[in-house]
């Protein structure tokens, strides 16, 4: 395989895992469990949960909190 395909195949091959995981494509590359988790989750969440998500790690990652 030649460098100029090879990133061609990586992102192929990523794409394929995830669809069949049914998890973000992030999942493939975290290397922290406890994000890896949440993104297991990420797609069974609604968009109002995910929403509520993020509104929740930005009120705790708020100065003086």
């Amino acid at each position: 395989m030649s460098e100029k395909s090879r990133p061609i195949f990586v992102r192929r091959l990523a794409e394929a895992r995830k669809e069949a995981l049914n998890v973000p494509a992030a999942f493939l590359y975290t290397e922290d469990e406890m994000l890896a988790k949440l993104l297991m989750r990420w797609n069974s969440l609604s968009k109002t949960q995910k929403r509520d998500l993020v509104k929740l790690a930005e009120q705790a990652t708020e100065p003086g909190k």
